[in-house]
């Protein structure tokens, strides 16, 4: 499952795209702690190939991707 939030505000300065991959290394990205926090969340409970991606350009605006498993439920009928 795929959630992505996209403006198309003033952006912010950021060389390059960051992914789930380089996010632990580029923890200056982030303002706080909270997005971090969440994407090792995700990490941790799904794997390494879900979590946070942020991209941003000056002037163009912000994207940010969250990437989740989609996971059936069998619901027992009653």
């Amino acid at each position: 499952m795929l959630c992505e939030i996209v403006d198309n505000g003033d952006g912010m300065e950021i060389k390059g795209d960051h992914t789930k991959e380089d996010i632990k290394e580029k923890r200056h990205l982030f303002s706080g702690i909270g997005i971090r926090n969440v994407h090792e969340r995700i990490q941790l409970l799904y794997g390494e190939e879900y979590g946070v991606e942020i991209t941003s350009e000056k002037g163009e605006g912000t994207k940010v991707k969250v990437e989740l498993p989609f996971l059936k439920i069998e619901i027992p009928a009653i």
